[in-house]
């Protein structure tokens, strides 16, 4: 048998003739089972050809819509869940629009409140607190859940102060949070809630994707997300461009220098906490201050997400509730030393105006292998100036065990360098 097509796409099938006769009956049966599965490739050609030219002009469209992932616990109960995953640009050019991406990332965003203990928190002006109110806000990023909680990332000056915190998702839910631990030096605090207080709102939300920050572009699309001045515009979406990458600021007085992202998206107060976008939708950035100044304006400064990764690692491996800058674990990097801050005494001592005073050293550190001693001050590392020890410790903790760095130390009348090799806490220090 040999089948045909003519120009009209009208399948024309051959009359078979078979060496014995059959009866009319068997004949139409026959046939009509022969009809029937042209039919059925016939169809299923259209079928298929239609999928194909869908996927064809509309398969980026697709691939930017959430994708629902189960989540598998160790207890082999699937929690369901929303994960954003990265939006592919259009393929006329025309890129990613900001609705998408407000769309798509928007519910992985919380306003976050804070009832204050105390209402002396020094970052009023960034998270509402601004006329000495016993409550204040700021923003949040849902980034991980697992069978025990759903986290969310935010500044540490957000929650700084607190009696007890509140999440608001963006369907209104509100619920209560703790704090699992924070790095008062880097500003990054997660919260967590048990998972089944979530049960009712996880259908709702959707877990952020962490980008590259590293891989930032000056120029390139920039949306901010989170909630200034409080619930009232929470989830409010602002657009500009990376400004600048790399700018050192201090976030406070008796900090060192923080790598931070510049840019021209509006950041006002409540965004604290919140989402820095870029065009795939990817969070690169939790926006944390702005310049503020009446003859300036565009100037809004985010944590680069990737600086962010080892403090959040460190929160979540330590989950005391505490500082974790100050925390000291048996991988953590060690230089060996016990500091101290320069007072007057000192200084009439030392004649070093900034920096740590070495008051001690631990046998078998880092310091004493490089031959550091007590009564040293170090007041540079890496070529950057160390103000103070919250400095030296917030520098250190960029660091790996392993890592190579130069000090400068102020030695009686001589300033001399050094190189050490940071060790590994638990090696030096047995408890």
């Amino acid at each position: 048998m040999e089948n045909q097509f003519d120009p009209n796409n009208e399948v024309i099938i051959d009359e078979v003739k078979s060496p014995e006769a059959k009866s009319p009956k068997k004949k139409r049966r026959f046939f009509r089972g022969i009809a029937m599965l042209v039919l059925i490739v016939f169809i299923s050609g259209i079928t298929f050809g239609s999928g194909y030219f869908i996927a064809l002009k509309y398969g980026d469209v697709l691939n930017a819509r959430l994708i629902n992932s189960d989540l598998a616990p160790e207890d082999g109960n699937s929690i369901h869940i929303n994960q954003i995953q990265p939006i592919v640009s259009e393929t006329d050019g025309s890129g990613t629009s900001v609705s998408t991406i407000a769309e798509q990332v928007g519910p992985a965003v919380v306003t976050v409140t804070n009832h204050l203990a105390v209402s002396n928190n020094q970052f009023y002006g960034l998270f509402g607190d601004a006329f000495g109110n016993s409550e204040g806000s700021g923003s949040g990023i849902l980034f991980k859940v697992d069978k025990d909680y759903l986290y969310v990332l935010t500044n540490h000056h957000v929650i700084d102060g607190a009696q007890s915190l509140d999440v608001t998702f963006q369907n209104g839910e509100t619920l209560s949070v703790e704090a699992l631990g924070f790095d008062s030096t880097m500003d990054i605090a997660v919260l967590a809630l048990p998972i089944d207080k979530v049960n009712e709102v996880l259908d709702s939300i959707v877990i952020a994707t962490f980008g590259d920050s590293d891989s930032l572009q000056v120029g390139e699309v920039a949306v901010a997300i989170g909630s200034p001045l409080g619930l009232e515009f929470s989830n409010s979406v602002t657009v500009g461009v990376i400004s600048a990458t790399n700018r050192t600021l201090l976030l406070s007085n008796d900090q060192e220098q923080v790598n931070l992202i510049q840019t021209d998206a509006a950041i006002n107060p409540g965004n604290s906490g919140g989402a820095l976008v870029n065009g795939q939708g990817e969070i690169i950035g939790i926006n944390t201050a702005k310049y503020s100044d009446t003859s300036v304006e565009g100037m809004g400064f985010a944590i680069p997400i990737n600086d962010a990764l080892p403090v959040i690692d460190s929160i979540l491996a330590s989950r005391s509730g505490s500082d974790v800058a100050y925390e000291m674990t048996a991988d953590k990097p060690f230089l060996g030393v016990e500091i101290a801050a320069i007072t007057s005494e000192i200084y009439q001592q030392t004649g070093a105006t900034f920096g740590v005073y070495v008051s001690g050293i631990f046998e078998g550190g880092a310091a004493e292998k490089a031959g550091i001693q007590t009564g040293d001050v170090i007041y540079m590392l890496d070529d950057k100036r160390v103000a103070n020890p919250e400095a030296l410790v917030t520098m250190l903790g960029k660091h790996q065990v392993g890592d190579t760095i130069k000090l400068g130390v102020i030695r009686g009348e001589n300033i001399i360098s050094f190189e050490a090799t940071l060790t590994a806490y638990g090696d030096v220090v047995k408890e």
